[in-house]
């Protein structure tokens, strides 16, 4: 019986899907993730809500994950 050698090869990976989480998207588009629920990431979109920078909608959009 003959023995055989197998061969192993690295694949590398590219990754073609987005980061749901960045610094500078905090919150992502999947309604089930408990990022929408974080009192400190809430609580600095309030504070940009607060200070003039964001209207309502545009702080809601925000939070959902529905920004550009």
């Amino acid at each position: 019986m003959r023995k055989t050698r197998e061969e192993h090869y690295d694949m590398p990976v590219i990754q073609t899907d987005e980061l749901l989480h960045t610094a500078a998207r905090p919150f992502c588009d999947d309604d089930s993730c408990d990022c929408h629920e974080d009192p400190i990431l809430i609580a600095e979109v309030n504070e940009d809500y607060q200070a003039g920078l964001l209207s309502a909608g545009d702080a809601s959009r925000r939070v959902r994950g529905r920004t550009i």
